[in-house]
């Protein structure tokens, strides 16, 4: 739950930095492969799942902004595409946690049902409502989708932590994001990432959304 809330405090500051190019997605089916990474494959469903979760995260942060009387960022919309090569990010890094570190996919489903079931804060209680109906998906198919991304979160997450809890102490909070974005970089370039749609094309990401994330959750 509270990785739940720290990412939607955290969507404006990445939606930002993706404006992608506009990509037909209205005749892709669910089960369709997007994306491979490594040894993980995504598909359309997964990936219409993060990108509800952004868009209803987004304006849940808006009314958080709104509700505290902060002036709001100006945010371009995040297309399917953004969400596609900031999950394919995210994906590469969960894929360099260490068996030290790991969450297992029991773990990472309770974290999920915990997610759906969200209902102690006031702008959570639609929350669940709201992925339904973007998704269109029976209980049992929203779970699994959503143990999938929390699998992805959260590993990630844990490598994202690992890397900043070995950094050196006393750097500077730009030389501190640097050494994070590098570390990141380094790791996640060892696992093979393709682009499957619209074409099939290596992938070449941009880690630096997830140094960012680092430097506000840890």
């Amino acid at each position: 739950m509270k990785k739940l809330v720290a990412a939607i405090l955290l969507c404006l500051c990445v939606v930002v930095l993706f404006c992608g190019c506009a990509v037909s997605w209205d005749s892709v089916k669910d089960d369709t492969a997007v994306a491979r990474t490594g040894d993980m494959t995504i598909d359309y469903r997964l990936l219409k799942y993060y990108h509800a979760q952004q868009s209803i995260s987004e304006e849940i942060a808006q009314q958080l902004f709104r509700d505290s009387d902060i002036q709001q960022q100006s945010t371009a919309e995040l297309t399917m595409e953004d969400s596609l090569q900031q999950l394919m990010a995210q994906a590469a890094v969960a894929q360099c946690a260490g068996a030290d570190i790991a969450v297992d996919k029991e773990t990472a489903e309770q974290e999920a049902r915990e997610e759906l079931g969200a209902s102690g804060y006031d702008y959570m209680q639609n929350y669940t409502e709201q992925l339904k109906a973007k998704m269109d998906l029976t209980d049992d198919e929203l779970l699994q989708t959503a143990a999938e991304m929390a699998y992805i979160r959260s590993n990630c997450d844990a490598v994202l932590k690992d890397v900043v809890q070995k950094l050196p102490s006393g750097l500077k909070e730009q030389e501190k994001r640097d050494a994070i974005y590098t570390q990141i970089k380094e790791l996640a370039d060892k696992t093979d990432v393709a682009q499957l749609f619209p074409r099939e094309k290596k992938a070449s990401l941009d880690y630096g959304f997830l140094a960012d994330q680092a430097m506000l959750l840890f």
